[in-house]
């Protein structure tokens, strides 16, 4: 990893080898008469090592989860192609830092989507 900061910190980081588990679901389904799909992700990674100002990095988890309506099926006469919606992402302990700094950095965030799939 690079982490792209002056001098002195500028320099590449090499993190130990650890595993990484990882969900993913996307499940369309009709909610009177209005086609959704309800998707996301979620993922952990376990402590890998020390970040480049020389903290222990601790464990991560991310996941984040979208509603969306297929406007295209609804009102473009093409399903599949457009989805509106909202979404929510967590991710505790983001890039695995826990420094006394930041006490953790913990990203809680709603948002609007807008998909258009080629």
């Amino acid at each position: 990893n690079h982490n792209g900061l002056t001098a002195p910190l500028h320099r590449d980081q090499r993190y130990q080898d650890t595993y990484y588990v990882e969900t993913a679901w996307s499940t369309p389904f009709t909610l009177g008469g209005i086609p959704m799909t309800f998707k996301g992700f979620a993922n952990h990674v376990p402590p890998k090592g020390i970040d480049g100002f020389g903290n222990a990095t601790v464990s991560e988890t991310l996941a984040r989860a979208d509603l969306l309506v297929d406007i295209g099926g609804l009102a473009l006469a093409k399903p599949g192609r457009f989805f509106a919606g909202f979404g929510y992402e967590y991710w505790r302990n983001k890039y695995g830092d826990s420094s006394a700094v930041t006490s953790g950095t913990t990203e809680r965030a709603a948002f609007v989507n807008f998909e258009w799939h080629l």
